[in-house]
């Protein structure tokens, strides 16, 4: 008897929360707008893909003449790198393209380390070709400015300095390149199979590959950033994220950026078992938060203009528009629906289930990481610790005139 009772309060107390989440008015359209942002927006990809029957996002077969492939430009932005350094200079030069059109150039942005000695030793001894910038420590986007500086390169490759990539990944891109349509190229991201996170990478990429369909993608990936030196020359360096800052510039120009799924970035092959502390993760917040924000800030022009085709239409709207203010949303929706809680009396079953989630999900994470099931669970419970701590940041971001500095420069 008892036990029924509790599995009858237990469902009863289910329905009853769930009925304030899709009843309620309030809670109902901001949850649709959440979903929106996230699966939503996949359906809605997929619909359009399908009637619009675009054959350009297709994978490309042809062969381009070894006398023609141009002068690539190959950018790495080094800080502390000597765990890496070296194992990218080899995947770098052992790349499938004829040594006299690729141009590799290490940037070394104040390392404290070994990283410059390393280089040094490496330019000597086994890659003579190699050339070395040095700065004192500016940042990422000062790097690669100073590697634009220095390069000659019809076309220019920015690549993370820890990551490797497949051995045709510059045959690949010079493909892409063929269509004067495309003014930018970047990559597909492995990772290990066990990654918790994997499955919000797999969705990221397969919505990538249906933007590619009907537009052009938002944005590009840091282990590989590729672009016609023509239509950008340099880097602003006030902006946080410089990768999706270039693939928005790039379809500002009135040019794509290809999602090309053959170019492979193979993250967690050389620097395996990356520790993820909390400090870690909040930094990582932080600047995803403030560049969401400058995004927003510098492209917001674009939001529902014709002229950018469905970019400007239906892309950059999620992309600058709902994503960057589903945080906002998200505590908004928070505080309704804890309101309504409290005032219906579900409050504490409420706390009660959510413990068990966080329960089975940490139980699950560690007896079966891999499982689909255990990837979801985790990928719910970082989404809403996410859009708590952007929250948080907006705040400071709003508050703090010096995080704002230099982002209310026009596009150049």
């Amino acid at each position: 008897m008892l036990k029924e009772q509790f599995l009858t309060y237990f469902i009863s107390s289910i329905l009853g929360i769930l009925g304030l989440l899709l009843l309620d008015p309030l809670n109902l359209f901001l949850f649709s707008l959440l979903l929106l942002n996230t699966v939503g927006y996949i359906v809605v990809l997929a619909i359009i893909a399908k009637m619009c029957h675009n054959t350009k996002g297709k994978e490309q077969t042809q062969e381009i003449d070894e006398p023609t492939l141009p002068l690539v430009g190959f950018i790495i932005p080094a800080h502390n790198e000597e765990k890496t350094i070296e194992r990218k200079l080899e995947n770098t030069f052992n790349l499938n393209y004829p040594s006299n059109a690729l141009e590799v150039i290490v940037v070394d942005d104040g390392s404290t380390d070994k990283t410059l000695s390393i280089l040094q030793n490496l330019k000597q001894t086994r890659f003579p070709k190699l050339k070395i910038v040095r700065q004192n420590r500016k940042g990422k986007s000062a790097a690669e400015n100073a590697g634009l500086q220095e390069s000659n390169g019809k076309i220019i490759v920015i690549s993370d300095a820890d990551l490797p990539l497949n051995s045709n990944a510059l045959r690949f891109m010079v493909e892409d390149f063929e269509d004067p349509e495309v003014g930018g190229v970047t990559c597909t991201i492995k990772t290990n199979e066990r990654y918790v996170l994997a499955l919000n990478l797999d969705l990221g990429l397969y919505a990538r590959k249906l933007e590619n369909k009907i537009d052009s993608i938002f944005g590009m990936s840091g282990p590989f950033v590729a672009f016609r030196k023509s239509i950008i020359s340099t880097i602003d360096e006030a902006i946080f994220s410089s990768d999706t800052d270039t693939g928005v510039l790039v379809r500002r120009n009135g040019f794509k950026v290809v999602f090309d799924s053959r170019i492979l970035s193979f993250v967690d092959q050389w620097v395996t078992n990356r520790p993820e502390t909390v400090t870690g993760w909040l930094k990582r917040m932080k600047h995803l938060s403030f560049g969401s924000l400058v995004l927003f800030l510098r492209h917001k022009e674009i939001l529902f203009r014709k002229r950018y085709g469905l970019f400007g239409l239906l892309i950059a709207p999620r992309h600058l528009l709902l994503n960057v203010f589903a945080p906002v949303i998200f505590v908004i929706l928070s505080a309704n629906f804890i309101f309504r809680l409290v005032e219906t009396n579900l409050f504490l079953p409420f706390v009660s289930l959510a413990s068990l989630f966080l329960l089975t999900t940490f139980a699950m994470r560690k007896v079966a990481a891999g499982v689909i099931v255990t990837k979801l669970f985790y990928l719910i419970l970082m989404y809403i610790l996410g859009y708590f701590v952007r929250f948080i940041y907006y705040i400071m971001f709003l508050l703090s005139p010096s995080q704002r500095r230099g982002i209310w420069k026009g596009v150049r």
